[in-house]
């Protein structure tokens, strides 16, 4: 009687994890359908979108370039701070459709302005999964009733590395104008190509 137990048991077990299985490769499909079925709807808002991050990109690398050459990396802290700002300021201005226009992260150093909501937090996990699985990490969409939001990628190139990476190896200056202007700051421990995080670029619907 005891054998037939477990029998069964093992058998039952074996059939919860099939179905399991099952459930997760079903998931995967229905969540990878829907995407394709928003890259299809927003397509427009994507490709605005990837253009501005691309000037985005340019535009304050060449500032952060100046700033390093004239101050050096601890001196350009404080002029990262206000021209990263009102660079995002300024490109949220170029299309009256745009509702926002930021970098986000699970480990943001400016606390105030680059912290995802509940929903972006969920897709930024999702990008860091495939990149430690040695993926691309993709784009990611939030759609609610009156707006869109497309998450663009973000990953650590090797100038980042003089602000966000193994504070062990960081210049000692660098570091106190981080905790001075940023006392929250959660953004080290980085290396190169790792998933830093993204653009969310939000737009009315």
């Amino acid at each position: 009687m005891i054998r037939n137990f477990t029998l069964i048991s093992l058998v039952a077990s074996l059939f919860l994890l099939m179905a399991c299985g099952d459930n997760s490769t079903s998931d995967k499909k229905k969540a990878k359908s829907q995407l394709k079925t928003l890259v299809q709807k927003y397509k427009k808002e994507i490709k605005a979108g990837r253009k501005l991050k691309k000037e985005f990109m340019q535009t304050l690398g060449k500032q952060l370039k100046e700033a390093i050459k004239k101050s050096g990396p601890a001196g350009a802290i404080s002029i990262c701070k206000t021209a990263s700002s009102q660079a995002e300021q300024s490109f949220k201005s170029k299309d009256p459709n745009i509702l926002s226009f930021r970098r986000i992260s699970s480990k943001p150093r400016n606390v105030k302005d680059h912290t995802p909501t509940a929903a972006e937090t969920k897709k930024l996990d999702s990008m860091e999964k495939r990149v430690k699985a040695g993926k691309h990490p993709g784009l990611r969409i939030i759609a609610e009733k009156d707006s869109v939001t497309v998450l663009y990628p973000i990953r650590v190139g090797g100038l980042c590395l003089q602000c966000h990476g193994d504070p062990a190896n960081m210049d000692k200056k660098v570091l106190a104008e981080i905790k001075k202007h940023y006392p929250d700051d959660k953004a080290t421990g980085y290396k190169a190509k790792d998933f830093r995080g993204a653009f969310a670029i939000k737009w009315k619907q």
